[in-house]
């Protein structure tokens, strides 16, 4: 029962005491007979008795009500508490794997870095490799030809040097 229930409750009897003690007063006064004044005090005694137990009822089950209101909120301040711990923790956790993110991607641009600076290193010996390539075939052809030449030469001396022999 709820704390406004109570005491709508609580003001209704009292204004319903107050309604009955004022027209037990009056109708007490028309009898002389002090018996019959008796008898309408015992029925004001009892019908105050009983509003006086439902007002104390009222009460109890309000503490009641209050208690289990104040237990329940205690039981969600502590689930408050536990979700906020667990979302800090949660938080500490997202910033740490930002973290970790952030350093892997300055790892993958060092290493993109430095894979593109190995490509040009390999592209410029591959080009100086050609180079040599094509050098090593005119240095052969040059000494090819100068070899040719040099036995043509030594032909030629060989041949010089029979003629003046045979002569």
């Amino acid at each position: 029962m709820s704390l406004s229930l109570l005491l709508s409750v609580l003001l209704s009897l009292s204004l319903s005491l107050s309604l009955s003690l004022s027209l037990s007063l009056s109708s007490s006064l028309s009898f002389s007979n002090p018996a019959s004044r008796l008898g309408v005090f015992a029925k004001l005694y009892d019908n105050i008795k009983g509003d006086r137990n439902k007002c104390v009822n009222l009460i109890q089950m309000a503490s009641q009500r209050t208690a289990e209101m104040r237990e329940k909120f205690k039981i969600l301040d502590n689930e408050i508490e536990i979700l906020r711990t667990n979302a800090i923790n949660k938080e500490k956790l997202l910033q740490k794997s930002r973290l970790k993110h952030f350093h892997s991607h300055t790892v993958r641009d060092s290493l993109r870095n430095d894979i593109s600076k190995v490509t040009q290193v390999l592209h410029e010996m591959r080009q100086k490799r050609e180079e040599q390539k094509l050098n090593l075939g005119r240095l052969t052809q040059m000494i090819n030809y100068h070899e040719q030449n040099l036995l043509q030469m030594r032909k030629s001396h060989d041949n010089a040097v029979q003629s003046r022999n045979d002569r």
